[in-house]
């Protein structure tokens, strides 16, 4: 089995059609084995993070200069109600916390699986959904845990290639395949 992922896009907001006008063959979903090491402890990363550092840090920095913050958006695990065949990652912008425990935000990802969503509507989501994080604080990312991991596996040719799609810096990576 294949966990589908959607990656970042060019400012995380654009997402392509193959010429048949079908989503399910994009070039910016990448697959990943459920049982990808790496991917699940990015993924577990995101979740234990999620509320001391990524909304810590929007609620501080939107009080103190609201300018600062770029992008703050959630990768967030969607399904179909009632699918069985499996969902996918899509970033969501614009997050709050409900008073039930939950989050609501506006989807920015296109679908390109699960078709109960599409772009801009407003979604709600609990903590154990979150796949992953960005924040984009001065041109620089913080988070984003499952790109640093499918970045750490580029060789630095593409890592620089993927990087320069981007308005903002990536920490480095080490231990960089050739």
């Amino acid at each position: 089995m294949k966990l589908l992922l959607l990656a970042l896009t060019a400012f995380f907001f654009s997402a392509c059609k193959n010429d048949s006008g079908s989503n399910t063959d994009r070039d910016d979903i990448i697959s990943v084995d459920l049982d990808d090491e790496g991917m699940n402890s990015a993924m577990e990363m995101a979740r234990q993070t999620f509320s001391a550092d990524f909304l810590a840090k929007i609620e501080k920095e939107e009080a103190r200069n609201p300018d600062s913050i770029a992008q703050a958006l959630a990768k967030v695990y969607f399904t179909d109600t009632g699918d069985l065949n499996g969902g996918e990652h899509m970033w969501v912008a614009k997050i709050s916390p409900n008073q039930n425990g939950s989050y609501s935000g506006i989807l920015q990802s296109r679908p390109g699986v699960v078709t109960s969503l599409k772009m801009g509507d407003k979604v709600n989501f609990q903590l154990e959904r979150i796949s992953d994080w960005i924040l984009v604080q001065d041109g620089v990312t913080h988070g984003a845990f499952t790109v640093q991991y499918l970045r750490s596996r580029m060789t630095t040719k593409e890592r620089e290639e993927h990087d320069s799609n981007y308005p903002f810096r990536f920490p480095a990576v080490s231990d960089t395949p050739e």
